[in-house]
């Protein structure tokens, strides 16, 4: 079997490189049965802190394998899309944070797995684009939903009906991606990122993580008092020290 999923380690950061590159990284099944394998390992390895998923200078992923969809009917396609929303839901749902570092091309379903990470950054060649309209489909992973909450209903209603790539200025500006970089500096950003985010409490970053999930399921009083029960536990066994840390300096 080939590996269309690379995994490394560097101290507390995991790094996962997807590995397809005679087809720009399309996400195969095989690719995707691969990329569960390693999330599954990821989640029992308790010395990663930070995740990051990364591909190639050139492109990040040309989206779904076309090949593929034309080989699944009926029921077969629904399963299909139900499977690859579990898995990409697997990066939000994980306690650590998970840092897209996107360069190139970011079509279709790449584009529906950066979203369902904490942190986007892009290399200054990045082009986001679900084009799916175009062949007379629509995202299947989770994409209509995830890009209508990231960057609001009426930009992302243009651009699903479009299928016109999304321009970088838009991107930054609602949150599609969180900084630009130059191409050649991406690498060294995104682990700068992730040194500083496994540096901090772990706990805390899982409960803000979580918190921020309730927001998009919860009513605003329900994630109100999920907050504040979050604050007491973390104060109590961590802040209070650390504050008195503070006011020693």
């Amino acid at each position: 079997m080939n590996d269309l999923i690379l995994f490394e380690t560097q101290g507390n950061i995991g790094i996962i490189s997807l590995n397809r590159p005679d087809k720009k990284n399309a996400l195969s099944m095989e690719l995707l049965g691969q990329l569960n394998d390693v999330l599954i390992n990821v989640l029992e390895n308790e010395n990663v802190k930070v995740l990051i998923i990364k591909a190639f200078p050139d492109y990040f992923s040309a989206g779904g394998d076309f090949k593929e969809m034309l080989n699944v009917n009926g029921e077969e396609a629904e399963l299909m899309s139900i499977k690859v929303q579990s898995l990409f839901s697997k990066f939000a749902l994980m306690d650590i944070p998970v840092i897209a570092q996107l360069s190139g091309i970011v079509y279709g379903g790449g584009l529906e797995l950066a979203m369902f990470c904490d942190i986007r950054i892009a290399a200054e060649n990045v082009e986001l684009c679900l084009p799916e309209a175009k062949y007379d489909i629509i995202p299947g992973a989770g994409g209509i939903n995830m890009l209508a909450r990231i960057i609001g209903v009426e930009h992302a209603r243009y651009f699903l009906f479009t299928g016109e790539i999304i321009p970088q200025n838009l991107a930054l500006n609602t949150g599609l991606i969180h900084e630009i970089v130059p191409n050649n500096m991406i690498d060294n950003r995104c682990i700068e990122i992730a040194d500083k985010l496994a540096g901090k409490n772990s706990e805390v970053l899982a409960c803000i993580k979580r918190l921020l999930l309730n927001t998009s399921y919860q009513s605003v009083g329900d994630c109100m008092n999920t907050e504040a029960a979050e604050y007491r536990s973390l104060l109590e066994r961590y802040g209070k020290q650390k504050i008195r840390e503070f006011f020693k300096k």
